[in-house]
């Protein structure tokens, strides 16, 4: 997973060397080192040190550029900075007059006018179909829930078909379920895709989750409320995917609550078992069954 370069590598051009690029150009747009005039306040001082920072694994990105093949495209940005979202215009007046100041370097990659039209139409041409019936490859990742489960919620075994669509349709779907962190699927089976496999990254937090919460409450007529709730869930209590969740209300009500959700078969139904019950200045009391 990539995500912002920052003070790591803000011009990552050993990864797409790694990656197989033959030829790199490379945009140099860091944001200038501030002017001594600039480091007047702490704010300043710390800005510069990231700065610098980023500056320093920028200049180790660009040794390893080959003058002889790679471009290297340096705007000036002067006073501007990255988070001066209103003046786009100058940064793109400034980025074009950069690039066509490397017109020579880049007239080397440049393609005909026939090879550039007919690389432009491709563009537009659909893109080969890959089958449309994929082979489910079951759901892979898991630790504390039950793969079982999750297949049988979207109602999917392992080799049977589906399309790209459904399978998406199908992720929501266990997602929704709040178990995970991330779902993700993986086309298989080379030389043509005829596989997908469902990945899963469960939660770093739980099975147990605790939830605090107060609630206060007036009207015109003097009526005045308040109440302090503790809720404590456990999920996946068992293979099958059972939940036990327990209330705890002081106030102006008092209450204790408990529920057990216990599904009976993989296949998510009707057939649950619930107790409810509820704390009264009488005693405890059913509630709902």
């Amino acid at each position: 997973m990539l995500g912002d370069g920052g003070l790591v590598k803000n011009l990552p051009v050993d990864i797409v060397k790694a990656m197989g690029a033959e030829v790199v150009i490379a945009i140099n747009i860091g944001t200038p080192l501030m002017t001594r005039e600039q480091l007047s306040s702490f704010f300043g001082v710390a800005q510069q040190s990231i700065n610098i920072l980023t500056e320093q694994n920028v200049r180790a990105q660009l040794a390893l550029l080959v003058p002889s093949r790679d471009v290297l495209i340096e705007p000036d940005l002067a006073d501007l900075t990255a988070s001066e979202f209103s003046k786009g215009a100058r940064f793109i007046a400034l980025g074009e007059k950069a690039a066509r100041a490397a017109a020579d370097a880049l007239s080397r990659y440049a393609l005909s006018a026939n090879d550039y039209a007919t690389y432009r139409a491709a563009l537009h041409r659909p893109p080969a179909p890959i089958d449309t019936e994929l082979a489910f490859e079951g759901v892979h990742g898991t630790e504390i829930t039950n793969p079982k489960v999750l297949e049988a919620q979207v109602g999917l075994e392992p080799n049977a078909n589906l399309d790209l669509p459904t399978a998406q349709t199908d992720i929501a779907t266990l997602y929704g379920r709040g178990d995970f962190a991330r779902i993700d699927y993986e086309l298989t089976g080379p030389p043509l895709q005829h596989g997908v496999r469902f990945t899963v990254a469960e939660k770093p937090w739980g099975p147990d989750y605790m939830v605090f919460g107060m609630g206060l409450s007036s009207d015109t007529q003097g009526e005045n409320t308040f109440g302090l709730r503790v809720r404590y869930k456990r999920t996946w209590l068992n293979s099958l995917g059972g939940e036990w969740t327990n209330d705890f209300v002081v106030g102006t009500t008092n209450a204790v609550y408990s529920e057990l959700h216990q599904p009976l078969t993989l296949s998510p139904g009707v057939w649950e078992v619930r107790r409810q019950r509820e704390y009264t200045p009488e005693g405890f009391r059913r509630a709902a069954d």
